[in-house]
């Protein structure tokens, strides 16, 4: 291609960032804070039917994640082993959490509850996130791929567990699906939260990040502002209680090389249809849980991935829309609970021939 088309390519797509950037832009906070969130399960003053809110961290909750390097450019985790340590006799199961967008805190409030009723925790970041760079399209299968460097090593033993719980939320789904059924042998169960990585109808917006040079120029302005704007408008029942999560969601995007990051993760996890992965869950004998808020926007999902995932079971978080952790974290801690603790275990992975092709529970 000559300089002149080239060169008014650019100048078209930088017109096209100007103008929807300028169209999309919200309110959006800044600086930093680490908050959790509480709960007293009754209606709030200003008519939101919970009364959840933004709150001091208690002493457990402030913390910094730990980075592992990697040759894919590493990730950010961090383990909590409990009181007693895993090797105590009073240990509990553990909980692996895998955290979508925009960064690991939204997980304080659940993760705090985990640990109060003695269960270990351990919190997954996505490789790119933290500011970190990526030195590949970021698919459940690269991800995993780098998870597995902490999950093999001697440090934490984490590949003798078994009986355990892999959490994965919003964009994060395909991610512990893929780990699920690799990790099968070892008997965990998968719970997906609002996950997403079926196709659906997106808004233009979301449908240009497809576009290689386009989506380039547009995450730099628009990513973080879309994203509020999203939470604010359709993925939280009650933005106004939750000022610090809008801060720490401001600090995590800081810098276009950031919110490039994330617009990869998007494509290659949320754009791109993730049936194939799923699928892979769907020949294990892994117990699957789908747990959506009941105005979750993206319920869209759940008959597709319970489509690929037939004896998947289903369950709805009332007055909650896409995270529920931050909104109803309470009641997400009880269903998770219940499904890691009631649910008998599964076997190792079955045949790709040997499907389950029962109805489904989900509605």
């Amino acid at each position: 291609m000559s300089r002149g088309p080239r060169l008014q390519q650019w100048l078209i797509a930088l017109a096209v960032a100007g103008l929807l950037s300028s169209t999309a832009f919200s309110a959006c906070g800044g600086g930093r804070a680490e908050a959790s969130f509480q709960s007293d399960g009754k209606p709030a003053s200003d008519g939101c039917p919970y009364s959840t809110k933004d709150y001091a961290n208690p002493d457990e909750a402030p913390y910094e994640m730990a980075h592992l390097e990697t040759p894919g450019g590493g990730f950010d985790y961090r383990y909590f082993p409990g009181s007693g340590g895993p090797s105590s006799p009073n240990a509990g199961p553990l909980v692996v959490l895998v955290t979508g967008l925009p960064e690991p805190h939204y997980y304080d409030a659940v993760r705090t509850l985990f640990l109060a009723a003695n269960y270990r925790v351990l919190v997954l970041d996505l490789p790119g996130k933290g500011h970190h760079r990526l030195t590949s399209r970021p698919t459940a299968e690269f991800v995993v791929e780098q998870f597995e460097k902490l999950w093999r090593g001697n440090e934490h033993e984490f590949s003798t567990e078994t009986d355990f719980l892999i959490v994965g939320t919003s964009m994060s789904g395909p991610v512990t699906a893929l780990m699920a059924a690799r990790w099968a042998e070892q008997r965990p169960k998968l719970a997906l939260v609002s996950a997403l990585g079926m196709e659906r109808p997106w808004p233009l917006a979301f449908r240009m990040g497809r576009v290689p040079l386009l989506s380039d120029l547009l995450a730099p302005f628009m990513l973080a502002r879309q994203v509020e704007h999203r939470w604010r408008t359709e993925e939280i029942l009650c933005p106004q209680h939750f000022p610090e999560l809008f801060k720490r969601q401001a600090r995590e995007f800081q810098g276009g090389f950031a919110r490039i990051n994330y617009l990869e993760l998007g494509k290659a996890l949320v754009l791109s249809d993730q049936t194939p992965v799923y699928s892979q869950a769907a020949n294990t004998s892994v117990p699957v849980l789908l747990l959506y808020g009941d105005s979750d926007p993206f319920r869209d999902q759940i008959k597709k991935i319970s489509g690929v995932i037939p004896r998947a079971a289903c369950a709805t978080i009332k007055n909650a829309r896409h995270i529920p952790f931050i909104e109803q974290p309470d009641d997400t801690f009880k269903i998770l609970g219940d499904f890691l603790t009631t649910t008998p275990s599964a076997g190792a992975p079955r045949e790709s021939s040997d499907r389950r092709n029962q109805p489904s529970s989900c509605q």
